[in-house]
């Protein structure tokens, strides 16, 4: 059955558990989400296939209307999971509408794009217009990850035989297009210890003080060093973030680990910056009084650069025209899908409704008013000229 209008539709995603796997410890927390997308997406007269990801993992889900030989294809993209809902203050999967907002946890980032995106192809269908081929790729595990995309850009896109004007990313962005961004690394850093009765602290080595020790080093001697900047995005950053260790009050902790962000601007390079870190926190550990460690790279998704994308940005432009804004590009200090997309060569943009500031809240909501704009925004590039 298909939803009465996007506000529906998106209440209807937002009340889909959709936290992401490493967060819930959940298997394949999006499927039903996706499963019941792809049955909205085929009442609304579309085609649909499941592209398997990797086990344990959901599907990513891909809708395509496909109205003509020779005519441009404009490839959409949305990820289904979210972050944790732990702490938050609102329901997380009511949808409740309030004040002129509708809150729950992916509201915002990103459930809130997929939505406009979605209904976006269903009004296009409706009117008949018939300028370019759409494509919607419903994707997984965007908030740890990005194995749903990192599957798609290098082995599912290419299956698919079909070269797009460009991949439209959503993210709450306020409707202005982003243009590049920054890349991630995760870094696990562990330190270990000998455990033993605190009633005699020689007996043991402690992982905590260790850890101390190597964090101290690296936000003050790492950490401001990191000098390469981006115009649009800002400067490389790396944060110390989560610390845990020791097993009670009265053992002398034999492990301990951190998790450690790092954001990457264009131009570097991730195998470069694991070994300056890795040579860094080696040298540091021997220093130190040769602390036993290890230092695991977890995840990482590269930056987005700024590229050729006037073919695509002039539909950008000409829709964004018409809703009264004038032409804007800015970059972004976060990571997204746009990084892995464009490994396959094609232009991509980071855009849609929302707030970022928004995102990952405790109160988590989208403004009404950015849906209706963000269904104007994806509806006008999809009926945008982009015949050269």
């Amino acid at each position: 059955m298909i939803p009465k209008n996007a506000v529906e539709l998106l209440q209807l995603m937002v009340s889909y558990d959709t936290v992401n796997r490493s967060a819930s410890d959940v298997d394949c927390p999006e499927q039903k989400l996706g499963e019941k997308l792809a049955g909205i997406a085929i009442a609304m007269g579309f085609d649909v296939e499941f592209l398997p990801t990797k086990q344990e993992y959901a599907d990513n889900v891909l809708v395509k209307y496909k109205v003509g030989e020779g005519l441009p294809w404009v490839w959409f993209d949305s990820h289904m999971d979210t972050v944790s809902v732990k702490g938050m203050t609102v329901d997380p999967f009511a949808g409740e509408i309030k004040d002129g907002k509708m809150y729950g946890r992916g509201t915002c980032d990103t459930k809130g794009t997929g939505a406009c995106m979605l209904w976006a192809m269903h009004k296009l269908k409706e009117s008949g217009v018939k300028k370019n081929n759409i494509a919607l790729l419903f994707s997984v595990d965007e908030e740890e990850k990005m194995i749903g995309i990192k599957k798609f850009a290098r082995e599912q896109y290419t299956n698919q035989g079909i070269e797009p004007v460009g991949f439209i990313v959503g993210e709450p962005t306020l409707c202005k297009p982003i243009v590049t961004h920054n890349g991630m690394m995760r870094f696990k850093l562990i330190t270990k210890g000998i455990a033993a009765h605190s009633s005699d602290p020689t007996r043991g080595k402690s992982a905590i003080s260790a850890m101390m020790k190597l964090i101290g080093e690296i936000e003050g001697m790492y950490i401001p060093r990191l000098d390469r900047k981006h115009e649009l995005n800002g400067n490389a950053q790396m944060s110390i973030n989560t610390v845990q260790g020791g097993q009670s009050a009265n053992i002398i902790p034999d492990y301990c680990e951190a998790q450690i962000d790092r954001r990457v601007v264009p131009g570097e390079k991730t195998d470069d910056i694991a070994a300056d870190f890795e040579k860094f926190v080696d040298e540091a550990a021997k220093r130190l009084g040769e602390i036993e460690y290890e230092l695991v790279v977890q995840s990482s998704s590269p930056p987005m650069d700024v590229a050729i994308k006037k073919r695509l940005l002039k539909g950008i432009d000409s829709a964004r025209k018409m809703m009264g804004f004038e032409e804007e590009r800015i970059g972004a200090p976060f990571a997204t899908h746009g990084g892995y997309l464009s490994e396959t060569g094609c232009a991509v943009v980071v855009i849609g409704p929302g707030n970022i500031a928004q995102a990952h809240t405790k109160d988590e909501f989208i403004d009404l008013e950015q849906i209706e704009c963000g269904i104007r925004l994806y509806r006008g590039i999809m009926e945008a000229d982009f015949v050269e």
